[in-house]
Order: C-alpha cells, then sequence, then structure tokens
C-alpha cells in the first residue's frame, strides 16, 4: 500500500483551533487534550463530517484544577471503526484505536495520552499504560499500525 501520511498533535483544547485543524491534508490526525467532553462529542463529529472528517473521540479526563477535560481523538478522511477495551488506564481518556481499510489492508490507529511528569507517580502510571497499550494491542502480522500521541516521557 502507498504511504499514509499522519500528524500527532497535543491541541490543549479543541474548539480554538478546530479551524485550523479541519483545513488539514494530513491522512490521519492523531489528537490529544481534546478538552471534548461526552455531552460535545456529538457536534464535534457533525462539524468534522461537514468538513469531510471522520471523527472518533475517546473519553474526555475530568477537568483537574479548574483545566478543561482532558481527552483523545483521531481524525480520519476514512471511515474509522473505533476498537474498545476494558483496561483501566486505557479508560481513563488516556487512549483510543481505531481501525480503517488502507487500500485493502486493516489499518489500526491509536493515539495516546501519557501522564504529566509533573503528577505524582507518573514515571510508574506512564509505564503501566505503555504495558497496557503494548500488550493488549497485537495487531495480525498482515495488519500496519500507527501509534502517536504525547507520551510525557520528560517534562516540559
Amino acid at each position: 500500500p502507498s504511504p499514509a501520511t499522519c500528524l500527532s498533535y497535543n491541541i490543549g483544547g479543541l474548539r480554538p483551533h478546530l479551524g485550523n485543524i479541519l483545513s488539514l491534508t494530513y491522512d490521519f490526525v492523531l489528537l490529544q487534550e481534546t478538552g471534548v467532553t461526552q455531552a460535545h462529542e456529538g457536534s464535534t463529529s457533525a462539524i468534522c463530517a461537514q468538513a469531510g472528517w471522520n471523527w472518533q473521540g475517546g473519553p474526555a479526563l475530568p477537568p483537574v484544577k479548574g483545566r478543561a477535560p482532558a481527552g483523545v481523538a483521531i481524525l480520519s478522511k476514512r471511515y474509522l471503526v473505533q476498537v474498545h477495551y476494558d483496561l483501566p488506564y486505557w479508560n481513563q481518556g488516556r487512549g483510543i484505536h481505531c481501525v480503517c481499510d488502507w487500500e485493502g489492508v486493516p489499518l489500526h490507529l491509536l493515539c495516546i495520552y501519557g501522564y504529566d511528569t509533573k503528577q505524582l507517580h507518573a514515571e510508574q502510571a506512564n509505564a503501566r499504560l505503555q504495558a497496557e497499550v503494548f500488550s493488549s494491542f497485537c495487531p495480525l502480522e498482515a495488519d500496519m499500525a500507527i501509534i502517536g500521541g504525547d507520551w510525557n516521557q520528560e517534562a516540559h
């Protein structure tokens, strides 16, 4: 199959940047810290669809210390199917996994949002999140994958 283009972006809130994101020409956009709550998933999906994008959002984390909720999402010009896991860290708004058809081959897309390194025990939490991701996600040998995100491995 031909190469796919992908951007992974910690957006720090989707609302002020949505117009710019929807004008991008990548095949896929992996977003972290979208700030899109479950109540706004439908309207966000509709806006994206009008611009020719398929939106799949993960559950947003609850706000911390007055900050907006975080959350992850994948945008695609192709139809996406979201894969759900019953994993403790994954289901805290830390990841999303979707699959699409890429020229007849399943393409897996994973977007990860690690724990901020300034948080207490972030290193251990990130290690557990990574272990969940890589032990639970094992595409078939014939499948392709794009894995991106903000892994929060160093302070910034």
